[in-house]
C-alpha cells in the first residue's frame, strides 16, 4: 500500500482543532479509519485512495463539516 497516503494533510502541519478553526482527522485516525473500510470490504486490495478519502469524509463529519 505504498504511496497510496497523502503525503501530507493539515493534521500533519498542525492545523485544525483550536476554536474557530476547522477539524482535521491526524493521520493516524484517517488510517485506522480507511483500515476497517478495507476490512469491511472483505480485505480486497485496489480501492485504497477511496477508502482514505471516505474515511477522512466520514471523520469531518462526525465533528460536524460538510
Amino acid at each position: 500500500m505504498a504511496g497510496t497516503e497523502p503525503l501530507e494533510s493539515a493534521a500533519d502541519t498542525g492545523a485544525g482543532t483550536r476554536a474557530g478553526t476547522s477539524y482535521e482527522p491526524s493521520h493516524h485516525e484517517v488510517a485506522e479509519e480507511a483500515y476497517l473500510r478495507y476490512l469491511r470490504r472483505g480485505g480486497q486490495s485496489g480501492d485504497e485512495y477511496n477508502d482514505w478519502v471516505e474515511a477522512e469524509r466520514e471523520l469531518r463529519s462526525r465533528n460536524g463539516q460538510p
